[in-house]
């Protein structure tokens, strides 16, 4: 379940980064736009993932293709059984995409009111998703390493587990968490 609610509020992440550098384009509901969203730190790089055929930045489109793969390969590893089949109960899975979905809406909402989202309405489109585009390198991670524990499982005869998935999202997100933290205690002291 926080496995789909990670990957929801990154969906609505992405959706009102987007809409927000629409309405600073057309100088619409600009100050509310300033109140949600704040501005790039001095000297803070945008880490906006490239495309290999034209070392250009990925686009908004592929920000969606990458997470509903991702997703997908989320949704397969924790509902990959032991016979190499994927087993869904539907009731179960509705039950939790549906606190996903709840869960989602706080976080992006809680994200919005502590302003996380940074955007530079000067910049180009590209360069703001970059600003913000953590969570898909940590759920990538999480992907890869999910990948190989799903692989000890299975050869071990265990069935599928939630936490395959959300134990290496929590582990990699805390170390990026505390990358950031450590890079931002140097630079201030420094």
């Amino acid at each position: 379940m926080l496995v789909y609610a990670f990957i929801l509020e990154f969906l609505l992440r992405l959706v009102t980064i987007r809409a927000a550098l629409q309405a600073f384009a057309s100088n619409a509901l600009t100050p509310l736009m300033s109140a949600l969203t704040r501005a790039p730190a001095p000297g803070q790089r945008s880490y906006a993932p490239v495309d290999e055929e034209n070392r250009q930045p990925i686009r908004f489109s592929t920000y969606i293709v990458l997470l509903l793969a991702l997703g997908v390969m989320a949704f397969v590893l924790v509902n990959a059984g032991a016979d190499h089949q994927v087993h869904v109960d539907a009731d179960t899975f509705g039950h939790d995409l549906q606190w996903a979905i709840w869960l989602a809406l706080t976080k992006w909402l809680e994200g919005l009111l502590d302003r996380t989202i940074t955007i530079d309405p000067d910049a180009p489109a590209a360069l703001n998703f970059g600003y913000n585009a953590r969570d898909v390198v940590i759920l990538a991670f999480a992907v890869l390493t999910a990948s190989a524990a799903v692989m000890a499982r299975q050869m071990s005869g265990l069935d599928s587990s939630g936490w395959v998935v959300l134990a290496p999202l929590l582990v990699v997100r805390f170390v990026f968490d505390l990358s950031a933290a450590l890079r931002a205690r140097g630079s201030a002291a420094g």
